[in-house]
């Protein structure tokens, strides 16, 4: 074992450890944004011979027990309960009280949806929106995306994956996602968090907000819990997943954009093709080596 190394992961855990002690409402992007920037600065430090030494990953644990102790969201993701009469409305109304039905312990007093932290909740609403549905004799997908549009990639070790509905109402298709707000977390939706090796990268909300018509798709969806669904509205949609799906190698040899056009996404949803066909497998998934040089 190298000493040297060692003793410095145990200064650079205390000094970690210390700004975990010190976050509060108050300070959590400031303290985030500091521990993300110092795993990006001391990373080199930790990668010999084509791998990342395993001391890494106790600095990698702390951060994640730091973000642990955030609950707060990058965005409103607070919902509109008079989203209209129409039968799309009705039936997200109806999925989002079966959801606060599934989280109370008392019927008589159900938790309200804004205070439900939904993540990893995405099939069993999307199946109780596709219950619905078939009920109503209404036609609907269950989709299922997994990171680079393939699970044979495997690019977080089998996380990541999403559900979400479309459904057919009045010649119109509709997008229902009931649990998007995941996505907006701020425990990671910074985007200086993209350029930490073997970090689970950035949610797709942070990637949303930074450019203004996807914000719309995705504000929009944040508050009524569906979109009216034309070509463009499905690709930004989908623009905030595959963006999240590449590590911090690809931002720095590309700008901030999917790139896809809605015929790739076709095929990606027919699981005719994957990411992997267009672009490098080195900048999907986890980032596995350093992006900076050393001091």
């Amino acid at each position: 074992m190298d000493m040297a190394l060692s003793d410095k992961t145990l200064e650079y855990y205390n000094y970690l450890e210390e700004l975990c002690k010190s976050i509060n409402s108050s300070n959590e992007d400031e303290v985030l944004r500091k521990i993300y920037l110092f795993l990006e600065e001391v990373s080199p430090e930790y990668y010999h011979d084509d791998k990342m030494d395993k001391l890494f990953s106790f600095l990698l644990d702390e951060a994640i027990e730091t973000e642990k102790k955030v609950k707060s969201y990058i965005t409103d993701v607070s919902i509109n309960k008079s989203n209209g009469d129409s039968v799309v409305s009705n039936i997200v109304n109806l999925g989002r009280k079966n959801i606060e039905v599934m989280h109370s312990m008392d019927i008589n007093h159900l938790v309200n949806i804004d205070d439900i932290d939904l993540s990893g909740t995405c099939e069993e609403s999307s199946r109780i929106i596709k219950d619905i549905c078939d009920g109503m004799g209404i036609n609907n997908y269950l989709i299922n995306i997994e990171p680079g549009y393939d699970q044979r990639l495997a690019l977080f070790r089998g996380d990541g994956y999403h559900y979400f509905n479309i459904i057919y109402v009045d010649h119109n298709y509709y997008l229902v996602d009931l649990t998007y707000k995941q996505f907006f977390m701020k425990r990671q939706g910074l985007l200086e968090r993209i350029n930490i090796p073997y970090c689970c990268g950035v949610l797709p909300g942070a990637f949303m907000e930074i450019d203004e018509e996807r914000k719309s798709v995705s504000s929009e969806l944040l508050k009524n819990g569906f979109i009216k669904l034309d070509e463009d509205k499905l690709r930004y949609y989908l623009d905030g997943f595959t963006m999240s799906y590449r590590n911090g190698l690809y931002y720095q040899d590309y700008n901030m954009d999917s790139g896809y056009s809605i015929d790739q996404y076709i095929e990606f949803l027919m699981h005719e093709k994957n990411m992997s066909d267009y672009e490098d497998i080195k900048y999907l998934g986890y980032l596995k080596r350093p992006i900076k040089k050393g001091k």
